[in-house]
């Protein structure tokens, strides 16, 4: 298994810590951690769990196994779950009493007793916020303000109008058609605020798309299939709104006054 991750991803050094068997279902599942390296860095989740989703069929055929998850995420489940109806956070928990054996036909693991399970709570920091009590050891960049909350112990960064991030660093990336960006998923949570700005002079194309890329294997110990999804896009110039949180379909357009694909910023709000 190691030496097929490693493959996919290229990386130099791949170490497997932690092996659990959910005997609860049937077929048996079996829960893979791990962690990678590349010229001495730690590879990201998000970038490690991209490349083995692109290379999903490839790992499958060589391991004769089928791989139901890629991201450990037990907020998925449709119909049923303790959290269908509010905020849910996959929450993980380490037993540091006992350690876990897998014995192979070759060889054997010993590792770290790590088990998720469902949280109904909303796992969301403000963008701009900092656990930070002063703005003596909080720094905002580009002519960002330092601001005090007045509720809580965060500090947050007060953005000039062409600045964002959380230090005011302008976060920002540019494409030609023909890329991408693999962020972190959003979090699950029963209300949500998504803002982000853009600039284009195409008339179609897509902005962003969070959901599978594909259905589940038949052996998934989901009971449905997962179908929420959300993706923003320029139709024509106009920004169009797909979204399904488990009742179907919607489509929402944004009957703007004048195209969006005239090379000026633009801000849109969820």
């Amino acid at each position: 298994m190691k030496d097929s991750i490693r493959r996919v991803i290229r990386c130099d050094e791949i170490e497997i810590f932690s092996l659990i068997e959910r005997q609860e279902e049937k077929p048996l599942i079996l829960d893979v951690r791990y962690y990678a390296k590349k010229n001495s860095l730690i590879l990201s989740s998000v970038f490690l769990n991209s490349v083995v989703l692109q290379n999903r069929a490839i790992l499958e055929s060589e391991l004769e196994l089928n791989i139901t998850q890629i991201g450990i995420n037990e907020c998925l489940g449709e119909e049923g779950h303790e959290c269908e109806s509010t905020s849910c956070t996959t929450e993980h928990v380490l037993d540091e009493s006992s350690d876990v054996l897998i014995n192979g036909n070759y060889t054997s693991l010993v590792g770290i007793n790590l088990r998720t399970k469902a949280n109904c709570v909303c796992d969301y920091e403000p963008t701009r916020a900092t656990r930070d009590s002063s703005c003596a050891h909080h720094k905002c960049l580009n002519g960002g303000t330092c601001v005090q909350s007045d509720h809580s112990n965060y500090v947050r960064c007060d953005c000039p109008h062409d600045m964002d991030g959380p230090e005011c660093q302008l976060r920002s990336r540019s494409f030609n058609g023909e890329g991408w960006l693999w962020l972190k998923g959003f979090s699950q949570c029963s209300e949500s605020h998504i803002s982000l700005q853009f600039m284009t002079q195409m008339s179609n194309g897509l902005i962003f798309y969070f959901g599978p890329l594909s259905p589940p294997p038949e052996s998934s110990p989901f009971n449905t299939i997962i179908t929420d999804f959300m993706s923003l896009e320029l139709r024509n110039g106009r920004a169009r709104l797909l979204y399904d949180f488990g009742s179907g379909a919607e489509e929402l357009m944004v009957q703007s006054p004048h195209p969006l694909n005239n090379g000026e910023w633009h801000t849109i709000d969820i």
